[in-house]
């Protein structure tokens, strides 16, 4: 317990060993200090372990590396800023609780493989890359990515303080917001990698950020839980996937300007709303959002339950290649497509339910 002016500073050693927080340890940042890591320093979290405030103190890391070991069940309950150029790895199949959490330029956030990450704040913001790579075959190498479970429904302990692997009862929805800032140089430092992720209750929002292809991606919110208030972050801007694009340079790669998202679902788990009005909206999730791009294409992609699927505007006359949107399924969605100005090739989509299949605009 670290009280009044007290510190504790992670530093680089001989052989860059780590420190490591051991089983079941807890570290209380109750006094005027933060907990940094610098130097080169490693800290280590181990299973069991946990790091809190009651006086908003920071988990620092300014230069070296915080991680969470494979397999571990860690808690965060404190927010952890990650500086320019450092990071933060979670190991496979790691079950972390992050209270609040900011990633500067160059700086990385990386996921492996079967880990579950669960986000305590309503808004995660990374200027840096977020690196969250799934495992191929079973689910149990997918990540998965929720807000915090709702841990009394009802005045019933859902005994799922932890690891709410495929709950229900989430009780807010997050956004985490990837942008590269002022500058080209800034632009560089930051990116977006996200393929065998499950996304529950949980949009990305991306602006100027490089990204690869989204692969085998699975986007699930629920309309009415938590309830859709003025201030919920997916009533104001209720799309799962948000990108755009707004700084055209030259020497800037194509991946900048290109979003690809294939073998993606995008599905609201409430259900079908039955039944359904005929003139009015019947949903209110909404899918991908795609402005200013200079390419983009989705294909073999499913959207359910949904106000609207995908929405592709603002594309330059600096267009790359066609927008393509090929082979994707809508279903039960107030509207499949709204296109606006831009070459495309739409082609080979299924709809079934839809009232408003696709319509275009400029």
């Amino acid at each position: 317990r670290l009280l009044n002016d007290s510190w504790w500073t992670i530093s680089g050693t001989p052989g860059n060993k780590a420190t490591t927080l051991r089983t079941g340890s807890h570290v209380e940042l109750n006094g005027s200090r933060n907990l940094m890591v610098r130097w080169g320093g490693i800290l280590e979290m181990d299973h069991s372990s946990r790091i809190s405030t009651d006086q908003n103190r920071v988990v620092l890391v300014e230069n070296g590396t915080l991680r969470v070991k494979p397999g571990a069940k860690v808690r965060f309950d404190a927010h952890v800023h990650i500086w320019d150029g450092q990071m933060f790895e979670i190991g496979d199949s790691a079950v972390v609780y992050i209270q609040s959490l900011a990633v500067n330029k160059g700086a990385t956030f990386r996921v492996k493989p079967g880990a579950h990450v669960i986000f305590g704040a309503d808004e995660v913001v990374i200027n840096g890359h977020f690196d969250a790579q799934g495992g191929l075959g079973e689910d149990r190498y997918r990540i998965v990515f929720t807000p915090e479970i709702d841990t009394y429904v009802g005045g019933v302990n859902t005994n799922c303080t932890f690891d709410p692997r495929g709950h229900e009862y989430i009780k807010r929805r997050t956004r985490v917001k990837i942008e590269g800032l002022a500058t080209v140089a800034d632009v560089m430092a930051s990116s977006v990698k996200a393929t065998y992720c499950d996304f529950k209750n949980v949009s990305l929002e991306m602006k100027n950020v490089r990204t690869d292809p989204f692969v085998h991606d699975k986007f699930t919110a629920h309309r009415t839980s938590p309830q859709n208030m003025p201030g919920n972050v997916w009533t104001v801007q209720p799309f799962m996937m948000h990108y755009e694009s707004s700084k055209w340079a030259p020497g800037l790669p194509p991946e900048f300007y290109r979003l690809s998202v294939s073998n993606c679902s995008f599905l609201d788990v409430a259900g079908v709303v039955a039944p359904r009005n005929p003139v009015q909206d019947d949903y209110l999730i909404r899918g991908i959002y795609c402005i200013n791009g200079r390419s983009m294409e989705v294909k073999n992609s499913t959207f359910g339950n949904l106000a609207l699927g995908l929405s592709v505007h603002g594309t330059p006359a600096t267009q790359l290649a066609p927008n393509l949107v090929e082979e994707n399924t809508f279903g039960e969605c107030d509207a499949g497509m709204h296109i606006g100005q831009g070459i495309y090739q739409v082609c080979k989509n299924t709809t079934n339910r839809v009232r408003i299949p696709i319509n275009g605009y400029n």
